[in-house]
């Protein structure tokens, strides 16, 4: 098989490159009265996850079309407790805090010489905030598991603006492109009003935990992720 030559290599490198999916780490940091509600709560404000994308590029339109979904953890508590009886018996207690955001996005994003990406974007869709306690009573080699949770929704709409940087180009012959880049991107999203739940266990020796939720008007978070783009 004849190798291409430069020419040949420089006319692939510069093809269209219009589907593309990513995985990201999130951060999301909660402002004013979301940022209160959780700090009352004694939960952290700050969720912790990772993020995977899909969309469509219209490449050589600076246009791009999207969906993403995430989970990210605002804190977790567990604790294992011995029951005073003949068969050892053992209670493991658990609770969770989560989001799962859900979105659409609409970017402007021009390419820049098939190396860099700068975008700015706006995105809509839905957060569901979730809290959940569950109980295990292990006695011998028996388990038995209990659960209780609350969850509420808030729809979403933001700006955000980023920048994704070419890390390599992989060529398949004769012709075939693939192409990863490294993406970081900060975002401000507003939210409708709704309560926000929460798993708190109780201190002491014993099973005991609330499940509480408290409303807030127009949450508002800032969120940061940072992960790789792949192009093909």
């Amino acid at each position: 098989m004849k190798m291409p030559d430069d020419d040949a290599i420089r006319i692939i490198k510069q093809q269209a490159l219009n589907t593309q999916f990513g995985l990201h780490y999130v951060q999301s940091i909660s402002q004013g009265s979301l940022r209160s509600v959780f700090e009352l709560s004694e939960a952290p404000p700050v969720g912790y996850g990772f993020g995977a994308e899909g969309g469509y590029y219209f490449d050589p339109m600076p246009l791009a079309i999207g969906w993403e979904v995430g989970l990210l953890f605002n804190g977790a508590e567990s604790k294992t407790l011995r029951a005073n009886d003949f068969y050892n018996t053992r209670f493991v207690v658990s609770s969770s805090n989560v989001q799962i955001p859900i979105l659409m996005h609409v970017r402007f994003e021009p390419n820049l010489e098939s190396w860099v990406f700068p975008y700015a974007e706006a995105l809509g869709g839905f957060t569901v905030y979730s809290s959940t306690v569950s109980i295990e009573r292990i006695r011998g080699v028996d388990t038995a598991r209990s659960s209780d949770g609350n969850g509420s929704l808030t729809w979403n709409y933001g700006i955000g603006a980023g920048i994704a940087i070419k890390i390599a180009d992989v060529i398949t012959l004769p012709n075939s492109l693939q192409r990863t880049l490294f993406d970081v991107r900060i975002r401000y999203m507003w939210g409708t009003d709704t309560e926000i739940p929460n798993a708190k266990l109780d201190d002491g020796n014993n099973l005991g935990y609330s499940l509480d939720e408290v409303p807030v008007a127009v949450p508002q978070v800032v969120m940061f992720r940072a992960g790789f783009i792949f192009q093909m």
